[in-house]
């Protein structure tokens, strides 16, 4: 962590089929796809926590963020990929 900013590695993973399947049985269980686009807190904050979500379907694009705020399911999510990626994930 540098200035208050968590550095981005980037990294490539294999996806195995089988975790792929579970994740996306978790995206329709946590009705991902109903998230509305923008989670803000009513109270704004300067030096908060930003997130995005994008998730590119054959059929639509969808883009979800938020600042300070998340969806109910956000701890749900961050749980799949986590298991998706191997590694702890928030």
């Amino acid at each position: 962590m540098e200035y208050g900013y968590v550095l981005t590695v980037k990294k490539k993973i294999i996806l195995l089929q089988e975790k792929l399947k579970i994740f996306l049985s978790g995206v329709e269980r946590n009705r991902i796809y109903k998230w509305k686009n923008v989670y803000e807190s009513l109270h704004p904050v300067c030096d908060g926590t930003s997130w995005s979500v994008s998730i590119i379907t054959k059929d639509k694009n969808y883009l979800f963020e938020g600042s300070n705020k998340y969806p109910k399911e956000w701890s749900k999510f961050c749980k799949d990929i986590g298991l998706l990626i191997d590694e702890e994930f928030s």
